[in-house]
């Protein structure tokens, strides 16, 4: 039996698939992603209003601090000497 399983059989509902699946643990509901908190979500949007671009879904909430903090202009008076 080959290894490979086609990407039309992840769409499948054939029991010989599902059978497979569940062995191999995809149909286990600890894998689905969690829904973003909702201090996550307004971190990404504030960096996006901030920055003008959307954040990278891996950054925490605290990373979207630090580069919202980099992104924004300081606020010390500059000289023009």
């Amino acid at each position: 039996m080959a290894k490979y399983i086609p990407r039309s059989a992840m769409r499948s509902r054939d029991r010989r698939y599902r059978k497979i699946f569940k062995r191999m643990g995809y149909l286990r509901r600890d894998q689905r992603a969690e829904p973003d908190s909702s201090e996550l979500a307004e971190a990404r949007a504030e960096y996006q209003r901030v920055v003008g671009k959307r954040p990278y879904h891996g950054w925490s909430v605290d990373e979207l601090n630090e580069r919202m903090a980099d992104a924004k202009p300081s606020e010390a008076p500059q000289d023009d000497d």
